[in-house]
């Protein structure tokens, strides 16, 4: 037989779910409208926090606009912050069909939860790319997010995120010669900058010191001689 608790401690303690907030996610015909509730989304996000308290408009009219951002991205948002996961499906047939394509949006949701200031989400994000990247495809190889999602994260989060010292390790240790090759054209300028610092921290000590070579390695050939 189950004893019912003092209702003021557990007001205390746990998350109501009376109080429903609008959000409406992008603009013209392309425009979604969510409905969740204030008390959730605010225990995750501290944008939503601040936007909900005080004197904001928001906060009067329990209305939040967010025109620049995707529906798509913020539905599997607000799918998280209920359930408690990222939906993924981290398998081959994916990763064969559109190898990349899944990786863009998690780092789509990355930005976004960047810009909600919402830490759980975006480890949620780092979790999964991760995940990812185990996943090996038919050639027995993990495939880290391709030039697209990298320019997703350097356009969307400022140096020092977390994301894009995930995507410099990434391309430090997995990224062969040949892809960056073909990559490099693609790539943003200040991921090329953090990837160079990364290449030179692990280089190790006397690896092809020219010092430490003969001096004939860096002649030219001669090849008018005969």
């Amino acid at each position: 037989m189950s004893t019912r608790k003092d209702p003021g401690v557990l007001s205390e303690k746990l998350i109501t779910y009376r109080g429903v907030i609008q959000i409406h996610v992008g603009e013209g015909e392309y425009r979604e409208s969510f409905d969740v509730h204030e008390a959730l989304i605010t225990a995750r996000s501290i944008f939503f926090k601040n936007a909900l308290s005080g004197n904001w408009k928001e906060a009067q009219e329990r209305v939040v606009n967010l025109p620049e951002d995707d529906p798509a991205i913020f539905a599997i948002y607000v799918h998280s912050i209920y359930n408690g996961e990222l939906p993924t499906t981290p398998d081959s047939e994916t990763l064969n069909l559109s190898p990349d394509w899944e990786n863009r949006g998690i780092c789509k949701f990355y930005v976004l939860a960047e810009k909600l200031q919402d830490i759980g989400a975006k480890n949620s994000a780092i979790d999964a790319l991760i995940a990812r990247s185990k996943v090996k495809d038919d050639h027995g190889v993990g495939r880290a997010p391709a030039p697209g999602s990298v320019k997703v994260i350097y356009n969307g989060t400022t140096a020092g995120s977390s994301a894009r010292k995930l995507l410099v390790d990434f391309y430090a240790h997995r990224a062969s010669l040949s892809y960056m090759a073909e990559a490099e054209a693609e790539l943003p300028e200040d991921f090329k900058h953090d990837l160079l610092i990364k290449m030179f921290a692990l280089r190790k000590p006397g690896l092809e010191d020219p010092t430490r070579a003969t001096n004939t390695e860096y002649h030219e050939k001669n090849n008018n001689t005969g």
